[in-house]
C-alpha cells in the first residue's frame, strides 16, 4: 500500500502569542536557477548577476545574486513563519553587508524586538548569514502582527522551467582555451562589419587580416575611435 505523504501546514503567531526575543528562520541554497528566476521576474538584468563575462571584471570578480533576493528570504520568513499568515508589511530597513554567490546557503533570521499593542505592531532584528556564519545582510522589520489564528495548508508552487541560453558563452570559453586564429575579413568597409572584426580581435578569438581599400578601412576605424595598428591590411580595388 503505497504510503501517504502528509501535507505541509502553515501556521501563524498572532500578536498576544509572540514574546519579545522569538525567533524565526529560513534557509536556501543559491543556484543558477534562482538568479534567473530572480532576474526573470524583477527585470533587473545588471550584468554583475547575469553576465560571467562582465562580472569577472568586477569588484567581485564572479556573478554574484541580487541583494533583494536575500531580502525576499527575510519577507517569506516573515509572512510564513512569524508572525506568519496574516501579516502585515509595514517598512523594512536593509543594509547589505557581503556579496552572496552561487553555492552559498543563506540564512535570513528574525527576531522579535519591540511590540506595540495600540495597533499590533511588531519590529523584528533581521540578519542573513552565510554557510560561513558571515553576515550578508541585516536590518529590521516593521510589520502588523494577526489577531486571529489561522493554519492553512502550503500552497504547491507550479513548476517553473529555466532555459539558458548561455551556447555562445561555452564557445567562448572553449575558444578562451586556444589561441587567435589568423583570419581574412574581406570588406569590412561599414562600421558594423568592422566592429564585429575588432571586438573578435580584442577578445582575442582572431587575428584579423583586412582585405579593402585601406583608405575606407581607416575611414571606418576613425569613426569607431578605433586603432587599426598592428593590423595587417591587403589592399583590394574599391568594387
Amino acid at each position: 500500500m503505497a504510503e501517504t505523504q502528509t501535507a505541509e501546514m502553515l501556521e501563524n503567531r498572532v500578536f498576544d502569542e509572540i514574546a519579545i526575543g522569538e525567533t524565526a528562520s529560513l534557509s536556501h541554497t543559491v543556484t543558477q536557477r534562482d538568479i534567473d528566476l530572480f532576474a526573470t521576474a524583477s527585470g533587473d538584468v545588471n550584468p554583475a548577476h547575469v553576465d560571467p563575462v562582465y562580472a569577472a571584471g568586477d569588484m567581485f570578480h564572479h556573478v554574484v545574486i541580487h541583494g533583494m533576493w536575500s531580502a525576499s528570504l527575510i519577507s517569506a520568513t516573515l509572512g510564513t513563519k512569524l508572525p506568519g499568515l496574516g501579516t502585515i508589511y509595514l517598512g523594512q530597513d536593509l543594509h547589505f553587508r557581503r556579496p552572496v554567490s552561487i553555492g552559498d546557503t543563506v540564512t535570513a533570521t528574525v527576531t522579535v524586538r519591540e511590540k506595540k499593542p495600540a495597533k499590533h505592531d511588531i519590529t523584528l532584528d533581521c540578519a542573513c548569514t552565510n554557510q560561513h556564519g558571515e553576515i550578508v545582510l541585516t536590518g529590521a522589520a516593521y510589520v502588523r502582527a494577526p489577531t486571529e489564528k489561522q493554519r492553512r495548508t502550503r500552497m504547491t508552487l507550479p513548476p517553473v522551467r529555466v532555459g539558458r541560453h548561455d551556447g555562445t558563452q561555452r564557445l567562448l570559453a572553449m575558444a578562451d582555451e586556444g589561441t587567435p586564429v589568423v583570419t581574412a575579413v574581406v570588406y569590412p568597409v561599414d562600421e558594423l562589419s568592422l566592429s564585429g572584426a575588432l571586438a573578435a580581435w580584442h577578445r582575442g578569438l582572431i587575428t584579423p587580416v583586412l582585405v579593402g581599400p585601406s583608405a575606407r578601412l581607416r575611414e571606418v576605424a576613425s569613426k569607431l575611435g578605433a586603432d587599426l595598428g598592428g593590423l595587417r591590411l591587403v589592399e583590394a580595388a574599391t568594387g
